[in-house]
């Protein structure tokens, strides 16, 4: 047991709000996938998979590791970590608005098919 169970609860009560925050963008991201891409029956869940799998591999394995050469680079100065989270950020806009443009696209060239 803690010395102080109080904090031993608060934290296990940061966890639980966390774990949950999680599982909402996770039990919300595969019909918003599918909805975005549209892409042909067979291959949907597989292409999703792919790209979803990949992306996190190489954004939560490198966004630890490069924070941390910034920080071991710059110590005590938080600039750095700022500016390339802000980046990611930037990243994150662009491929967002990215793929509406693309849905509203997609959503125009279906209409005109039929």
């Amino acid at each position: 047991m803690a010395a102080l169970p109080v904090a031993e609860v608060v934290c296990d009560a940061w966890r639980t709000v966390l774990l949950c925050l999680g599982a909402n963008v996770i039990g919300v991201a595969g019909a918003w996938f599918v909805n975005t891409f549209m892409l042909a029956v067979r291959v949907r869940y597989s292409a999703i998979s792919l790209s979803y799998q990949v992306c996190a591999a190489l954004a939560g394995g490198l966004t630890p590791l490069i924070g941390t050469l910034l920080a071991h680079r710059y110590p005590g100065a938080w600039w750095p970590l700022a500016v390339f989270y802000s980046c990611l950020a930037g990243v994150s806009l662009i491929c967002i608005t990215t793929l509406e443009r693309r849905k509203r696209g997609v959503a125009r060239g279906v209409a005109d098919a039929a």
